[in-house]
């Protein structure tokens, strides 16, 4: 794994293109995910945060509580939907 995944990345746009036979100018799309959010939150090894805002945010937050139900398992959330 590259230091920056956006190496690993346009690396292995610029292999598949080589083996399809394919110009990447010709490519105007391109949709990328990767698991290091993921992984970042179940092994606990992200940056402590904090997030300041205003109270519109806030009550936008409130809503979401009533909305959503927020379960958490083993220090980890996850949201469901309330029918």
């Amino acid at each position: 794994t590259p230091e920056d995944s956006s190496i690993g990345v346009f690396n292995g746009i610029n292999r598949v293109c080589a083996n399809a036979g394919v110009d990447p100018s010709q490519i105007n799309t391109v949709m990328h995910g990767t698991t290091v959010a993921t992984n970042t939150i179940l092994t606990g090894t992200g940056a402590k945060v904090g997030l300041i805002t205003t109270k519109v945010i806030v009550k936008f937050f409130k809503l979401l509580v009533l909305l959503f139900q927020v379960v958490l398992v083993d220090g980890l959330s996850t949201i469901k939907a309330i029918h």
